[in-house]
């Protein structure tokens, strides 16, 4: 419990201190035009690849394994937050 509480108090003071940099609207226009003005250094895309096996398992580059492969695409946000993402378009008018 006094883990979860000093865990707490830490980011409860990293919000205070994020807060510091965009008390004004000035200061939050100024972060927004940094942000803008390179995007990259913010948030970065990249192509990611998968080979799956018949449970979803990933498995290696061994082609002697039956796989399918999937292609995702990988954001990394402020060098910390990574998610992976694949965009699923289907036909609505598509009857099974």
């Amino acid at each position: 419990m006094r883990e979860v509480k000093e865990l707490l108090s830490a980011t409860d003071e990293e919000i205070r201190e994020a807060r510091k940099e965009v008390e004004t609207p000035d200061d939050t226009l100024l972060h927004l035009k940094r942000i803008m003005d390179s995007p990259a250094d913010t948030l970065v895309v990249r192509r990611q690849s998968l080979r799956l096996d018949w449970k979803n398992v990933i498995v290696g580059d061994s082609r002697d394994i039956e796989a399918n492969e999937i292609t995702l695409a990988e954001f990394i946000l402020n060098q910390d937050l990574q998610r992976s993402a694949v965009l699923v378009r289907f036909d609505r008018g598509a009857r099974i």
